[in-house]
């Protein structure tokens, strides 16, 4: 199955509630396995996405990337970027990253194969391509 990072990060909620569901045994595994699958392919993109941050920060003496900092000069989680050009150039390339696609060697899971779990259609709408009829 071929899926971008967007796809994923939209699919996350929808994937944490089917994780906290009872499913028959043999569905519950195969969400396991598409998870673990997810949240590999995941830490992959994260790191990428961490290293261009890096690449357009501003950089300390030492050549290390500095954080944004809020109002009272606390470290925010984020790369303060160089210049407004350096942030035009990691906004393009961020963008690039997350609508690459990846394919993923996983197969969609019917919808019989809830069985009689009770799944609220918004999370179905959240799983997208994970599931089909």
């Amino acid at each position: 199955m071929k899926i971008t990072l967007n796809e994923i990060r939209g699919m996350e909620v929808g994937l944490q509630t089917v994780m906290s569901l009872e499913l028959p045994p043999k569905t519950a595994y195969k969400f396991k396995r598409l998870m673990d699958r997810i949240v590999s392919e995941l830490r992959v993109q994260e790191k990428e996405i961490n290293e261009l941050g890096i690449k357009y920060a501003k950089k300390d003496k030492d050549g290390k990337p500095i954080f944004k900092k809020d109002k009272d000069g606390k470290e925010l989680n984020q790369y303060d970027p160089a210049n407004k050009d350096d942030l035009m150039k990691y906004m393009k390339e961020f963008g690039k990253l997350t609508q690459k696609e990846i394919d993923l060697p996983i197969k969609p899971i019917n919808l019989e194969e809830f069985g009689d779990t009770k799944v609220k259609p918004d999370t179905l709408y959240q799983l997208g391509k994970l599931v089909k009829e």
